[in-house]
C-alpha cells in the first residue's frame, strides 16, 4: 500500500511538472514574433512592390482532442413524408401505395393528398395516382 502512494504521488509530480512545460509552449506559440518591415525603394521609376513577410512554421504540439457530433434528427412531418414519396415516383404514386410505404391510415392519407394537392405541390394524373407539380 504504501508503494502504491509513493508511485501516485511520483505520477502526480510528473504531471504537474509537464502541464507546467505545456504552458510555457502555449504562451510562446500565443505571442507571434515582430518582423521589422522592408525598406522602401526611394527611386520614382521602379514600381512598389509588396515585401513578403517569412515565419517558421510552428511545431505541432497540441494534442488533438476528438470530439463526437451529435447530429439530431428532425421529425419530419407526415405531410413531409408523402410529399418526399410522391417526388420519389416518377411515373406517379397511388393512394394504396402511400399507405403501405408511410403506415399511415387511409383517412390520413387523403387529407394531406388534398392539401398537397391545393397548395399546388403535387397533381393528380389519374384517379387516385399523384406526381410532383
Amino acid at each position: 500500500m504504501k508503494q502504491l502512494k509513493k508511485d501516485l504521488q511520483a505520477i502526480s509530480n510528473i504531471l504537474k511538472q509537464l502541464t507546467k512545460k505545456t504552458e510555457t509552449i502555449a504562451k510562446s506559440l500565443g505571442k507571434p514574433k515582430k518582423t521589422k518591415p522592408a525598406k522602401k525603394a526611394k527611386a520614382k521609376a521602379v514600381p512598389k512592390v509588396k515585401a513578403k513577410v517569412t515565419r517558421k512554421a510552428k511545431p505541432k504540439t497540441r494534442a488533438k482532442v476528438q470530439t463526437k457530433v451529435v447530429k439530431k434528427t428532425q421529425k419530419v412531418s407526415a405531410s413531409g413524408t408523402v410529399l418526399t414519396l410522391v417526388r420519389r415516383s416518377r411515373k406517379g404514386i397511388g393512394v394504396a401505395t402511400l399507405r403501405e410505404k408511410s403506415g399511415l391510415d387511409g383517412r390520413k392519407i387523403n387529407d394531406i393528398v388534398h392539401r398537397l394537392k391545393r397548395e399546388g405541390k403535387i397533381k393528380a394524373i389519374g384517379r387516385g395516382i399523384y406526381v410532383k407539380a
